[in-house]
């Protein structure tokens, strides 16, 4: 499926538009619970009705002027289209149950593991970078800077699943 353009819709009315609650023609209630933005990409919390809630990625993109035009669109994928995008919030897998459908593309649970996975890279990453940042102002000591990078490392290679060899220049 393509992306849906609006003339005249900047990334703010987009997010505005498809975060809006509404009411179908038989009178069920689609809403967000919880929605934030990660770049480009919106995600949701969304409930229709009284079912499950389930998680929803949708992919802002400009359209022809640029990021400066007025001519936004989006695309939506919910968890079981398995999409290939882990800034999910943690938090959010928490407030939507794994779908049980057996059209689900890509494995759920391997998504939500990725997920996982690259939220923990993420705060590893913040950690070892302020270690190179201390040790490269004279205020950290080499070994806080060598176990930090240690860490990444071994997350990393638990991300790829094979071992990535990560270069740094010392001072």
């Amino acid at each position: 499926m393509g992306y849906v353009f609006t003339c005249g819709y900047r990334r703010k009315d987009v997010i505005e538009q498809v975060t809006r609650p509404w009411t179908d023609e038989h009178g069920v209630l689609h809403r967000p619970l919880k929605h934030c933005t990660r770049s480009n990409t919106l995600w949701m919390v969304y409930q229709v009705g009284d079912e499950e809630p389930f998680i929803v990625c949708t992919l802002l993109r400009p359209g022809r002027g640029g990021t400066r035009g007025s001519e936004w669109g989006y695309k939506h994928m919910t968890e079981s289209m398995g999409p290939n995008y882990y800034s999910c919030p943690v938090g959010y897998l928490d407030l939507a149950p794994e779908p049980e459908h057996e059209e689900t593309f890509g494995s759920s649970d391997n998504w939500r593991a990725k997920v996982r996975r690259a939220y923990a890279l993420s705060l590893t990453r913040g950690r070892a970078n302020k270690a190179i940042r201390a040790y490269n102002r004279g205020t950290g000591t080499k070994e806080k800077y060598l176990a930090a990078l240690a860490e990444y490392q071994e997350k990393v290679n638990e991300y790829y699943g094979h071992a990535v060899q990560i270069t740094v220049k010392e001072r």
